[in-house]
């Protein structure tokens, strides 16, 4: 099936599914430096998304995400996993990407009704989720500010029994992007919009609208590195040297 952007998915179905993939909302680092951590939660249309990084050393960091959905017609929806991520900064100008990798479980099911079909179809969604994502940010701070443009290349895999397809395994590509806006300082808003384009959305049951909206808190924090603290006063020190004779 050819890609197709998530308004257009929107129009082709009514109703509810059992979406075996969520677009889960984006956690962009933008570090300019080592021993700094993120840590974000966001409520979005997807669902609950927690999120954390952390940068050890200069350039690189360790990401770590999870999702959990909660609808009355899936009983179980969760993805959880980890990378790592290289970043870079320029004055205000903030770049990073990176490699997930990340599993959980779905099941889910429920009774829809295609537009100008005539009848209901009943489908379900039960089994293991793999997912491997690119994920890349390109963003600004400046003071309080953040803001830029995220996106997560996402290669999402299902091994279920498709009763819809008759297949025990179905994968999807997908591109998910946003825009985010931050506001604060150590504890900041954080607001982001996107879609979703995917690619093999008959293999894989999607949510009808794959829409990347929601509002969460972001608590950047970096630690400070404290000197070894000198006791030597002004003027010591002088005597301990050797005293050429």
């Amino acid at each position: 099936m050819p890609l197709l952007p998530a308004p257009l998915l929107s129009l082709a179905l009514l109703g509810g599914c059992a979406p075996a993939y969520h677009p889960s909302a984006l956690h962009p680092t933008l570090f300019d430096g080592p021993d700094q951590l993120s840590v974000s939660g966001q409520i979005a249309v997807s669902g609950l998304h927690l999120s954390a990084a952390y940068a050890p050393v200069d350039h690189l960091a360790f990401r770590a995400r999870s999702t959990v959905r909660r609808q009355p017609w899936e009983d179980v929806y969760w993805l959880a996993g980890g990378g790592l991520e290289g970043f870079g900064a320029r004055g205000p100008l903030r770049l990073a990407l990176g490699l997930e990798v990340a599993g959980g479980r779905v099941d889910a099911s429920d009774t829809y009704t295609a537009l100008f079909a005539s009848s209901a179809r009943r489908y379900e969604a039960h089994g293991a989720l793999l997912q491997v994502a690119v994920p890349a940010t390109a963003g600004w701070e400046i003071r309080a500010v953040q803001l830029g443009i995220t996106g997560r290349l996402v290669a999402h895999t299902l091994f279920n029994d498709l009763q819809w397809t008759g297949r025990t395994r179905g994968s999807l590509l997908g591109l998910d992007s946003a825009f985010f806006f931050r506001v604060g300082g150590a504890v900041k808003l954080d607001a982001q919009i996107g879609v979703s384009v995917l690619d093999g959305v008959g293999d894989v049951p999607v949510d009808y609208l794959p829409l990347i909206a929601g509002l969460g808190l972001v608590v950047d924090l970096e630690r400070v590195r404290r000197r070894p603290r000198d006791s030597t006063l002004p003027g010591e020190g002088a005597s301990d040297a050797p005293v050429d004779r």
